[in-house]
């Protein structure tokens, strides 16, 4: 192992490898910890944690809402990523999890973006993973989010919409937009709460394109409160913790593949009031 990654690697160094080897920064692919003398062979997964100088620090915490021998339902806050990425490597749902509860072999079978909060869906076996993907690529996740929005352009009389596009990529960004074309995103949406120029949406979104949910607000004429991407995208600022985007993975409900039970959850969470006129 360590002759393998100083040569893939060699900026690195032998020295910083032997110290992650031996902290458990590196595995293989079903979880268990990889040592510096481990053998390896063709098509072998390897996993390891990428190391950043410096990581911007969330004072809240995720809430671990259900675990059993299957699976685990976080909650997790605005503006912590699910999965490592860019600057964000130990500051991520999933090395947290894995350190408080010990699952290196932990996988999201489904993300939520990082300035969304609230539940994801992880699993425990790497051999049961792809029946909980499988219920999320078929569609047989019943899925409910919660987003405080604005009226762009005066209310609207419709109290709910049943929503379909087409979304492809858009430049250099993350950002997306609707495209023409055959449909990939669909989504039903309610009026919970109204208030002036203000509103309350319960959306029930049956697909998971990225920045789905933030483009079809926009269907319907209305952005999501502090949304740094849509309708325009903002200049780069550090996250305001008085300022998240407001929208919120509130509720999953699925048959478990594997127990066949019929599987509830709720994040705890709320959205912040809707400003007043």
């Amino acid at each position: 192992m360590l002759d393998f990654l100083t040569g893939r690697f060699p900026h690195i160094g032998a020295e910083t490898w032997k110290s992650r080897i031996g902290e458990g920064k590196v595995r293989f692919g079903d979880g268990t910890a990889a040592f510096a003398e481990s053998k390896l062979g063709p098509g072998m997964e390897i996993q390891y944690f990428r190391e950043v100088s410096e990581e911007p620090r969330l004072s809240e915490a995720h809430r671990i809402l259900f675990r059993d021998e299957h699976i685990l339902v976080a909650c997790k806050p605005h503006f912590l990523p699910v999965v490592p990425g860019g600057r964000f490597v130990r500051e991520c749902l999933l090395y947290q999890l894995m350190e408080e509860t010990g699952l290196h072999g932990l996988s999201p079978v489904h993300r939520i973006d990082r300035h969304t909060a609230g539940l994801v869906l992880l699993s425990i076996n790497e051999s049961e993973r792809g029946r909980y993907q499988d219920l999320f690529r078929e569609r047989q996740v019943e899925k409910e989010y919660r987003a405080n929005v604005r009226w762009l352009s005066g209310p609207p009389a419709e109290d709910s919409w049943e929503l379909q596009g087409r979304i492809e990529k858009y430049g250099p960004t993350l950002r997306r937009h609707l495209a023409e074309g055959v449909p990939n995103s669909f989504c039903r949406m309610r009026i919970l709460e109204r208030s002036g120029a203000y509103a309350t949406l319960a959306l029930h979104p049956s697909s998971g394109k990225r920045h789905q949910l933030r483009l079809q607000v926009s269907q319907i004429g209305a952005a999501i409160l502090h949304d740094p991407y849509y309708p325009e995208l903002s200049t780069e600022a550090p996250d305001d913790p008085a300022r998240p985007l407001q929208l919120l993975s509130k509720s999953l409900r699925f048959r478990d593949p594997i127990t066949q039970e019929e599987r509830a959850f709720i994040s705890p969470r709320v959205l912040l009031p809707l400003p007043g006129d």
